[in-house]
């Protein structure tokens, strides 16, 4: 079998170097690429390995060397099951060659799986270029182990995992958080690998994509309900006081506030979901809320019906990880794992049923060459040459096809195709100069190699490593382009898989395991209802309004309608203001205390309002009227909140087996907690100095109602 290889090792200065150089690397890394460890994803880049050997003797002929599996290494036992044999190579012979002699086997691997030094020597003498099974193995340990407490031998795995197969994208993500505070330099170094892995990566991208679109959503909809309901608490007499004078005529008035506590309460336990309430009564609340406040309203009402779209765009984000679903079926997979008769089988399987898919038709050529199949892959990949008439990793494939079976001519004419067709593949160029090499051509085989090297100097030097003796021969296979599987997913037609909810019905698209519960994500019945509803409390709000004007008081804001409301030298007051201003025996004492008593009232409110502000960040703003500041720190909360809980990223292409903690170290959570309230504190006292000093500046009149909202407040 081929080993697949997508990262190549590196000095730690020479990685620091690149880190300190383009820091934005680095942003991107920590910021997103986290996603991807959350998600328990490996990673392979897009240049894969294919170490082939050769026992390179004059006189040899073409198939000389070209061993079966079982004499190049020694099988598993089933005996021993905890230890996992290391992949295995083909072999490149070369043009002229002696009679066939088979090149030393290579050693065997340990026995067990107690040593992971040991089994990093052992790649190393075998000349592997990755174990990605023992990686995974010794990484599991490594997180059992930081959880115990052992963090130096934990430290001590999971670095040797990120050796044993540098692809891994898990282990240097690991490092980079566990190592933020303790070695800087090194968390940037591996912040650094993640984005190399990230960039060459369809399986990295497509996760962090598919999760980044549902912590958005997610984010964007809690700050919407979030919104709305601190929108219902801050109008909520406005609302009840309607409630209340129509059962007055039926109840008495203390009984009809209990009444409308309860009518406001009620709905948000009756198991129809917290947002249907919510829009309901920002519906209601449209005739005497501000314009801004009436977008919440808009917008929550929008995303309740936009859900079926949703759940859509989500599947269709996560159907390459469904095996059975196309255009890609199981061919993802095959990136990751290693060889076995089963995955060809089941490769083949599907191919059967869909000739003309060339992700099938690539995949059944990529097991077809670690197979040792030469005859099967370059069928395949001259197939795959007809759908994809240009593709350079499939001509550079079909070359090393070739020169495995001797044909060293035609694979130079492919490995020239390729470079012609992709001018910066330097696999191409690397592989071409590997066939000069073998046939003594060594003024082509350095100016390949330099080019080679001009394009990806780690390349060249990881494989050239590989290549101890002369008789030996490193070409390098290469995986589909991401570009590539972009571009059919972005084509495929949407349409997929359909669960069931509990509520009854059905849910169309595969969603995440938080949202199946939620009866806002049972289809497009339910988003149906949400704008009926909506339309119903919006025309059930006017015509109270019309019916019954609810207005606020002109000196302290609370809510009141004609039959409660006080007229006091042409002033329209509550009760307790009308109370106060009847003390006064002139005009102007009059409106001294009335201001008196606004300004206790309108300081009592700050005070709660400054609390609320702090705990819950964004509250404070809507009682300004500024929503855009509202919602992005509810956004923001909420993602914070998601992450924390361990919700913000769902999608996987790789078996969770069972959970190991947080991704992100605990003082990781904390920092960022800290860092979220300590600036959402200054920002928002610095707001309210700046919205008094503006309140101050306005004339005498003026400054009543700015002082005096038309909302009502909630602790009115």
């Amino acid at each position: 079998m081929t080993i697949r290889h997508t990262s190549h090792p590196r000095t730690r200065t020479a990685g620091l170097r690149r880190a300190v150089a383009k820091p934005w690397r680095l942003a991107c890394a920590l910021g997103l690429a986290w996603a991807t460890l959350a998600a328990g994803s490996p990673a392979r880049a897009s240049v894969e390995a294919a170490v082939l050997h050769a026992a390179v003797e004059p006189g040899a002929t073409p198939d000389a060397g070209a061993g079966s599996l079982a004499e190049v290494l020694p099988p598993s036992r089933d005996s021993a099951p905890d230890s996992i044999v290391a992949v295995r190579a083909t072999t490149v012979p070369p043009v002229h060659a002696e009679p066939s002699r088979l090149r030393p086997p290579h050693p065997p691997p340990p026995p067990r799986l107690g040593d992971i030094s040991a089994w990093i020597e052992f790649k190393t003498r075998a000349h592997l270029l990755a174990l990605p099974q023992e990686a995974r193995i010794f990484y599991r340990r490594g997180l059992m182990l930081q959880l115990s407490g052992d963090r130096t031998e934990a430290l001590r795995l999971v670095r040797g995992a990120a050796v044993l197969d540098p692809g891994f994208v898990a282990p240097h993500l690991r490092l980079a958080a566990w190592l933020a505070f303790s070695d800087p330099v090194a968390a940037l170094e591996h912040g650094d690998a993640v984005f190399r892995l990230a960039r060459h990566s369809f399986l990295i991208q497509l996760v962090l994509a598919a999760n980044a679109l549902y912590l958005m959503v997610q984010a964007l909809y809690l700050a919407l309900f979030v919104a709305g309901l601190v929108v219902i608490a801050l109008n909520q007499q406005r609302l009840r006081h309607g409630w209340i004078e129509r059962l007055v005529p039926f109840v008495s008035s203390g009984t009809a506030r209990w009444w409308s506590w309860a009518i406001l309460i009620a709905p948000f336990l009756a198991g129809l979901g917290p947002s249907l309430p919510c829009v309901v009564f920002l519906g209601m609340l449209w005739p005497t809320t501000r314009r801004r406040e009436r977008g919440i309203f808009i917008l929550l009402a929008v995303a309740l019906a936009a859900g079926p779209l949703v759940t859509t765009a989500l599947d269709h984000f996560s159907a390459p990880l469904d095996g059975e679903r196309g255009p890609f079926y199981d061919v993802l997979q095959l990136q990751t794992e290693p060889y076995s008769p089963e995955w060809r089988a089941e490769i083949e399987r599907h191919l059967a049923a869909h000739p003309d898919n060339p992700f099938l038709r690539f995949g059944a050529a990529w097991m077809a060459q670690r197979a040792g199949d030469p005859a099967a892959a370059e069928r395949h990949y001259r197939r795959v040459l007809t759908m994809w008439p240009n593709d350079d990793r499939v001509l550079n494939n079909l070359g090393n096809t070739l020169a495995s079976v001797g044909r060293s001519n035609e694979a130079l004419e492919f490995y020239g195709k390729a470079a012609e067709a992709n001018p910066k593949n330097a696999a191409a160029r690397f592989n071409a100069s590997q066939i000069y090499t073998l046939n003594f051509d060594f003024p082509a085989a350095t100016i390949e190699l330099e080019r080679a090297s001009a394009l990806d100097f780690e390349l060249v030097e990881t494989y050239q490593a590989e290549r101890i003796e002369p008789r030996w021969a490193v070409l390098v296979d290469q995986w589909i382009a991401p570009r590539t599987f972009w571009r059919a997913l972005l084509h495929a037609p949407y349409g997929g898989a359909t669960l069931h909810s509990p509520y009854g019905g059905a849910t169309l698209g595969a969603l995440p395991p938080w949202w199946r519960a939620r009866i806002e994500c049972t289809g497009r019945a339910y988003g149906l209802v949400a704008l009926l509803l909506a339309a119903a409390a919006l025309v059930l709000g006017m015509a109270f309004q019309r019916e019954l004007p609810i207005r606020g008081c002109v000196n302290c804001g609370r809510a009141m309608c004609r039959r409660c409301a006080s007229r006091r030298r042409a002033l329209t007051l509550c009760h307790a203001c009308a109370a106060v201003e009847s003390r006064a025996e002139s005009t102007d004492f009059g409106r001294v205390l009335l201001t008196q008593q606004r300004r206790r009232i309108v300081r009592r409110r700050e005070r709660y309002m400054r609390l609320f502000a702090i705990l819950l960040p964004g509250t404070g703003y809507l009682a300004h009227r500024r929503l855009r500041r509202s919602v992005l720190l509810f956004a923001v909360g909420a993602a914070l909140l998601s992450a924390t809980f361990g919700i913000a990223t769902p999608f996987t292409f790789e078996p969770r087996l069972g959970d190991v903690g947080h991704d992100v170290p605990l003082a990781g959570f904390t920092l960022a907690w800290l860092l979220f309230y300590a600036v959402n504190t200054l920002v928002y006292l610095a707001f309210e100095e700046y919205e008094r000093a503006r309140v101050a500046s306005l004339p005498a009149r003026n400054q009543r109602f700015a002082a005096a909202p038309r909302r009502d407040q909630a602790v009115a």
